[in-house]
């Protein structure tokens, strides 16, 4: 990815990262009073002027056959929301986070550089 950007690996692996730095992200399932399901998200990150410019939503398709659609920052790897028809999914950030437990969560980013899941 880094190859085809133009970009150093390093400054990659860092942008990578920056979700899990600043977002402090929610999800909500309920449904209204015609029984229609409904999942909400908020993307609650810091740096918003330069998440936005990056945000886009992504529509995946195979053989020409409509897959799933997901909100997606560009630059990154991973589905922050996806949906399709029946079936929506959402990945709350990494915890302790950034914002609530600055060391803790350094220490959990470390772990991850030393291989743990």
């Amino acid at each position: 990815m880094a190859k085809t950007l133009g970009i150093n690996t390093q400054v990659l692996l860092l942008a990578q990262y920056i979700n899990e730095f600043s977002a402090f992200c929610t999800s909500i399932v309920a449904y209204n009073s015609e029984g229609t399901v409904l999942h909400g998200r908020n993307m609650d990150f810091l740096f918003e002027a330069t998440m936005r410019n990056i945000t886009y939503q992504g529509e995946f398709y195979k053989n020409g056959k409509h897959l799933y659609t997901a909100v997606m920052y560009a630059g990154l790897n991973g589905v922050a929301t996806g949906w399709r028809e029946g079936f929506s999914v959402s990945i709350n950030n990494r915890k302790p986070s950034f914002r609530s437990d600055p060391i803790a969560f350094l220490e959990n980013v470390a772990l991850i550089f030393l291989g743990y899941t």
